[in-house]
């Protein structure tokens, strides 16, 4: 398969490439230094992880035809569907993410064609979001929503902060548990059992707030004003004209080739109150409702 020169995933096919080499030394090493079984299977699933990454960055591959395509998925699985068969699709920063009736398509944009894919999806009228997103969402006076945007990779990053703030408890209870089974002096210090569950409590109260601001925050648009809502699933409703300037955020990645810069915008409203949006929810309409280029920066 061939790579853009600033393509992650060559950076990722190279590191494993070389890990999996030194791992295998390593196996043949601790065998016949006859190492502890422990350190051998540990060395062993190492090893699997970095091939299971080779196999998917080199089985993986997507062929486009004019009325359907085929995807081949990293264990070597070959599918075919018809373009309008698609259901939607949406353009990430690195992928092209397709949805049919039973599964998720992820077709990478620097190292594949994703981004002729997505060209291919469009012409055949597939949408590029979600349907029935907006349906069942009305403000207080019965309207629906003729706009409903959220932020990007919200499911994803969500679990992957519950996940983070299950793993800092966990280590915070088990240095708890290691001082009383030891009989270490961390046990008798007052300060340590006070502070240190404390510490750990805060910042994993801290990453399950990321993690809920990522999955609930979304913008509602109505015919004359909009609906932000906020990680406690509060809605406050503005009007368009109550957006008084910005702040944008980027975030700092240089693999960014197809989709252009990530960024949070952070806009002021006139009662003085802060909305955070991605730049998905500027690009879906929200931007140009306010006028977002035009606003004042701060």
């Amino acid at each position: 398969m061939s790579f853009n020169s600033k393509d992650p995933r060559k950076t990722a096919v190279i590191m494993c490439s070389i890990l999996l080499v030194m791992c295998i030394g390593l196996i043949i090493a601790a065998i016949v230094a006859k190492w502890h079984l422990a350190a051998i299977v540990s060395i062993g699933g190492f090893a699997i992880c970095c091939l299971l990454v080779l196999l998917a960055a080199f089985n993986r591959k997507t062929t486009l035809r004019d009325r359907d395509f085929t995807y081949r998925t990293w264990l070597g699985n070959e599918y075919q569907y018809e373009y309008k068969d698609v259901i939607w699709y949406h353009i990430t920063e690195h992928d092209v993410w397709v949805y049919t009736r039973d599964k998720r398509l992820v077709v990478d944009t620097d190292s594949e064609n994703g981004l002729d894919l997505a060209k291919k999806l469009a012409d055949f009228g597939v949408p590029e979001k979600e349907p029935g997103t907006n349906a069942g969402v009305y403000d207080s006076n019965g309207e629906e929503a003729k706009q409903v945007s959220y932020l990007e990779q919200r499911k994803t990053v969500f679990w992957v902060m519950i996940g983070l703030a299950i793993t800092m408890l966990l280590v915070g209870a088990g240095l708890i548990v290691y001082a009383f089974a030891t009989d270490d002096a961390m046990a008798e210090n007052i300060a340590f059992l006070i502070l240190w569950p404390l510490a750990i409590l805060v910042f994993a109260l801290y990453i399950v707030y990321q993690g809920a601001f990522s999955l609930n925050v979304r913008v509602e648009l109505y015919k004359d004003h909009f609906i932000y809502r906020n990680a406690y699933l509060k809605r406050k409703s503005y009007s368009y004209s109550d957006c008084v300037s910005r702040r944008v955020k980027h975030y700092q990645n240089r693999y960014q080739l197809n989709s252009g810069k990530r960024y949070k915008a952070h806009i002021r409203m006139k009662d003085g109150s802060k909305i955070i949006v991605d730049e998905r929810i500027i690009n879906e309409g929200f931007g140009a409702v306010i006028g977002f280029n035009r606003l004042p920066k701060v």
